[in-house]
Parts: structure tokens; sequence; C-alpha cells
């Protein structure tokens, strides 16, 4: 089987969140994005203050998201089952929602891959 693209994965992970963004607006509530793309110098910069626990983020390559709930005119900046549904349908498109993490839980992260079941973040 053939590799694909660094290009045809982004292309594939845009029409994910394109698909996540529907889904949430069926149930009542907005994706507001809160950071995509990372400079090196930044995720080094998070990982020395402890926001982060990789020295390469998904988010350097354009194949993570960080989204904010709005519900109404509300934010949601705690775990709730908004994110908890997100993150299952997120998971179900074949994603990784970092809201599932051991070390680092980041309810607002949704990358592509499945890669998280080797390192158990």
């Amino acid at each position: 089987m053939k590799k694909m693209s660094k290009t045809r994965r982004r292309v594939k992970f845009f029409e994910m969140i394109a698909r996540l963004s529907i889904y949430a607006q069926a149930k009542g509530y907005l994706l507001l994005p809160i950071c995509f793309k990372r400079t090196r110098a930044k995720q080094l910069l998070w990982l020395a203050q402890g926001k982060s626990k990789v020295r390469h983020s998904f988010h350097q390559d354009w194949l993570a998201i960080d989204f904010v709930i709005l519900r109404g005119e509300v934010l949601i900046w705690r775990r709730s089952m908004e994110y908890e549904d997100l993150g299952l349908a997120w998971e179900k498109m074949g994603g990784v929602w970092g809201g599932r993490w051991k070390r680092l839980n980041d309810i607002y992260h949704f990358q592509e891959g499945d890669w998280h079941k080797v390192l158990a973040l």
C-alpha cells in the first residue's frame, strides 16, 4: 500500500474538520479554532513551559487543530459532555482526540491519525 503524501493527509484532515463542524452544529454548538499552525520555536517554548510533551507537534505539520466549544454565547473551557461527544465522533472518523491522553489530557486537541495507540501519550 502506497504511503499518503503529507499534502493528501492535510486534505483528508480538513475534510474531517468540516465533518466535525457540521456534526457539532447539528448538536447545537460551534467550534472556535484556537490553535492550528505552530512554529518550531513556539513548540519548543511550549515544551519548556510544560504545555506540550513532544518536541515535534502535529500542529507544525498542519495536521492538528485545537478548538474551544461555543454553546450559545458561552465558551466552554472545561471537560464536558460536549468535548466527550466531539472526541468520540472524531475518533470514529479515524482521528486522535487529546482528551484520551494520559500524560497531557488536552480536550481541545484534534489531530489526524491513530499513532497514539503506539505512544500511549
